[in-house]
């Protein structure tokens, strides 16, 4: 007899940006065509009110942008946000966990992931400028948006260290700043993050609901790749919550046109889950169903 497949959840952001990458000769392309884009691509997949639109946040500009010199984004495009609204959608906060005061221009890849090079001295490390960041974030959101930011992903997936006691005493309850790249998972893939270190699980069954970066979608050979590892974790026999993302600016061509080919892999990439019976959650859903899923068994 076969073994009945467990269910897959769902959690899709976009990390809501400038143009950022340097190639680009536009700066605001993503926000005006990109996000209207992404909309139509979302809607003809049957995804609507489930994405979290995570808009960029620096503390030294003190403003919705990313990096100096950035424009005021969401406030000068206070109609995408109504649409955002209107769809059901959730936002969320993208913080650059470089103060830019400290010339932290450029943290290298290897602190991610191995504590033992970290720099202690970093702001991102000092709990007093966390909690300034998140709580600088949330109110500006607040103030530009009318709407409580409901999650998280840092900039570069940064393990700021107190990052849980700053999201939650901001009520932000759900995060994706764990990046895990691993083929396997280990069920359910989330867990409620320890106030000193989002990497690890707290004692407690409460607070900051950490759900692990699986993947974004992109073109080339990683798209390919993330296609097999997701294929793969939904024939999986037990329930998991995965979390992708992508980014608005994707979605246009570095003069500002239509990318064609990144709308066309996110839509095959959306059927790939669908297809293979993947329930798409909000992230408010997400944290219901994971309370539902596994506190009530009196499991992780």
């Amino acid at each position: 007899m076969t073994r009945k497949r467990k269910q897959v959840y769902v959690i899709f952001s976009v990390d809501t940006e400038h143009d950022i990458i340097s190639r680009y000769k536009t700066r605001t392309a993503g926000w005006s065509k990109g996000v209207p884009l992404l909309f139509e691509v979302f809607d003809a997949s049957g995804i609507r009110g489930k994405l979290c639109w995570l808009i960029e946040y620096n503390l030294k500009d003190g403003i919705l942008a990313a990096n100096p010199g950035s424009e005021f984004f969401v406030e000068n495009f206070p109609e995408l946000i109504k649409q955002i609204k209107d769809r059901g959608d959730e936002l969320g906060l993208h913080p650059s966990m470089g103060d830019w005061l400290g010339g932290e221009r450029y943290i290298p890849a290897s602190s991610y992931n191995e504590p033992e090079l970290w720099d202690s001295t970093k702001s991102y490390h000092d709990p007093e400028f966390v909690m300034s960041l998140i709580t600088s974030g949330a109110k500006k959101l607040v103030e530009a948006t009318g709407v409580n930011p409901v999650g998280c992903r840092t900039g570069a997936f940064h393990y700021a260290t107190h990052l849980a006691t700053a999201l939650e005493m901001n009520g932000i309850y759900v995060d994706s700043s764990v990046s895990k790249g691993k083929l396997w998972v280990t069920a359910p893939n989330a867990y409620y993050a320890d106030r000193d270190n989002i990497r690890h699980r707290a004692a407690e069954k409460a607070g900051v609901l950490e759900i692990p970066t699986t993947g974004y979608i992109c073109n080339g050979w990683r798209n390919f790749l993330l296609k097999f590892r997701s294929w793969y974790l939904l024939h999986q026999r037990q329930p998991i919550f995965l979390s992708f993302f992508i980014h608005n600016w994707q979605a246009i061509t570095t003069d500002g046109g239509v990318d064609s080919l990144f709308l066309n892999n996110l839509a095959s990439f959306l059927r790939l889950l669908g297809n293979h019976g993947a329930q798409f959650l909000s992230w408010t859903e997400a944290r219901e169903m994971y309370k539902a899923s596994y506190l009530s068994n009196g499991k992780p």
